[in-house]
């Protein structure tokens, strides 16, 4: 029964870490929530482009808009998941740097004498 009890002060401290990394949060997750919008509009595009293709007859020709338009879409698409994988690298930059902080701050305050009583 210690075990959960344990993993949820461990999960308490992990969110404690987590909140100076929140800005970058943030960006993930607009950056998340744009990319998905963007998925939605390039299927639209694709299906309007295989409509006007097999069912109105059109040309390929007069499809240019609609293939510029679909471009600029995965062009878009590429750009917010290379941004969500930057955010996201400095939101975990974020937290490894303050942990790193918080424990090289406990074991000067533990001291040399306090760190040699614990086992290598």
């Amino acid at each position: 029964m210690s075990r959960p009890a344990s993993n949820r002060a461990v999960l308490r401290w992990l969110r404690r870490q987590v909140r100076s990394a929140r800005k970058w949060l943030l960006v993930v997750i607009v950056l998340g929530l744009a990319g998905g919008l963007l998925v939605v509009a390039q299927a639209w595009l694709i299906a309007r482009i295989v409509h006007a293709v097999f069912i109105t007859g059109a040309y390929t020709a007069h499809l240019g808009p609609l293939f510029a338009l679909l471009i600029a879409v995965v062009a878009l698409k590429a750009l917010t998941a290379w941004g969500r994988e930057i955010a996201g690298f400095h939101a975990g930059e974020t937290v490894r740097n303050r942990i790193r902080q918080d424990l090289a701050a406990h074991l000067v305050a533990v001291g040399s004498v306090g760190i040699s009583a614990w086992p290598a």
